[in-house]
């Protein structure tokens, strides 16, 4: 039996990310908890390590592109926990331009929050 890593859960939550399925987002953000989860409660045999900033920018971009109510607020929330997390030195936080929080999925974001759009398809 293959037993689920950081490289699982990313997989399925870019998957669920780009899908553009209902309900997609929260799925996404499910995965996310269930990974907090399993290294808070320290299941064997299972090989994950607490989210990333990675992992936290996968469920961002779900979230940004969610048509959802709340949507928008959901990702400034999980934007926010990144940040806290780096603040309280979680180094495995660090934004990085380009690679983790990249400013495509925050510009989309900044945008939906002030109203830029007349719906939230991008």
């Amino acid at each position: 039996m293959v037993k689920p890593n950081s490289v699982c859960f990313y997989m399925i939550i870019v998957a669920w990310a780009c899908s553009g399925e209902i309900g997609s987002a929260q799925r996404s953000e499910l995965l996310l908890k269930r990974m907090q989860q399993m290294q808070e409660h320290g299941h064997k045999g299972v090989k994950t390590n607490n989210p990333d900033v990675k992992i936290y920018t996968a469920v961002i971009d779900a979230w940004t592109n969610s048509a959802e109510d709340g949507a928008p607020e959901r990702a400034e929330q999980l934007v926010n926990e990144v940040e806290i997390s780096y603040q309280k030195g979680n180094t495995n936080m660090k934004p990085n331009i380009g690679e983790s929080l990249s400013s495509f999925p925050l510009h989309k974001l900044c945008l939906q929050l002030f109203d830029c759009f007349p719906s939230r398809s991008l």
